[in-house]
């Protein structure tokens, strides 16, 4: 099975920017559209058990607070869950898109618009947030409309960054569990009765549980991003069917196939590469 390095190295350098720069005022604003998208998660997710009068605070700490009235009892585990969960899934799949890059104007633009809502409905008015929201909203929805490439990497700094914070996220938890949302889960927990114990060390557990989970996720995408997919299905029927839409050049999937992969940048076998192309000529 072929490893991918190239990405590994791409992805690596950018980790390795972040790192660097992540305690600076460089990447203050752009950190913040974790928090944001992180506190999205939880509106997403209360909204749909049924929550009203949801709305999002941001600090200038890189911290925010969802608030939502009206939830059920045992919609709050996974109300708290999803910050840090969603966080996680979506910038394991943004990764992955990102480097698809026929597709990465769609999910630009539906990150732009996602971050546009969120802006709109759901952050107090005449705040500076709001307005941070809107401007890179808009970027968002202009990079899409105008370039797959520049779609494409902006989706993969996204989706690093948020796996970058949703690891690095781990250090509170690690440290100061109570205070986290494993803290508000704990808190719930042990007002229903359902564990009982100490609060900081429950907390730390769901942390570490919702880790753990995490770097399974993370693994995962980094999978099929690195090692091609194992299933034997090299989608070709879709390559074909995208090109016959017109969804991609002719010239673009044909360049695919002398590298032999798929247009996901998968390794197609070479004995089907030579069927398709004995089709071809017949």
């Amino acid at each position: 099975m072929k490893i991918e390095l190239q990405k590994i190295i791409f992805i690596i350098i950018i980790v390795i920017f972040l790192l660097v720069i992540w305690d600076t005022q460089v990447i203050f604003y752009w950190k913040t559209l974790s928090v944001l998208l992180h506190e999205s998660f939880h509106a997403l997710i209360g909204f749909i058990f049924g929550g009203n009068d949801i709305s999002i605070s941001l600090s200038s700490k890189e911290s925010g607070i969802t608030y939502i009235n009206n939830l059920s009892n045992y919609s709050i585990p996974f109300v708290v869950s999803a910050g840090y969960i969603g966080t996680i899934l979506v910038g394991g799949y943004l990764l992955r898109v990102g480097f698809q890059f026929f597709r990465a104007q769609v999910y630009a633009f539906i990150a732009g618009n996602w971050i546009l809502i969120t802006g709109i409905f759901l952050l107090e008015p005449d705040n500076f947030f709001l307005k941070y929201s809107l401007a890179l909203g808009l970027i968002f929805i202009i990079i899409s409309m105008f370039s797959n490439l520049y779609s494409a990497l902006l989706l993969i700094f996204l989706s690093i960054t948020l796996l970058t914070y949703g690891i690095y996220d781990f250090s509170d938890i690690l440290f100061k569990p109570e205070k986290t949302d494993a803290g508000i889960l704990a808190k719930w927990l042990l007002e229903k009765g359902i564990l009982s114990g100490n609060m900081k060390n429950i907390s730390l557990n769901i942390g570490i549980t919702w880790y753990i989970f995490n770097i399974f996720i993370i693994m995962y995408f980094m999978k099929f991003l690195f090692f091609g997919d194992k299933t034997g299905d090299f989608r070709i029927d879709r390559m074909i069917e995208l090109v016959n839409n017109g969804n991609v050049p002719k010239d673009v999937a044909n360049w695919f196939l002398e590298k032999g992969k798929d247009l996901d940048g998968n390794p197609i076998p070479l004995e089907k590469i030579d069927l398709m192309k004995r089709d071809k000529h017949e």
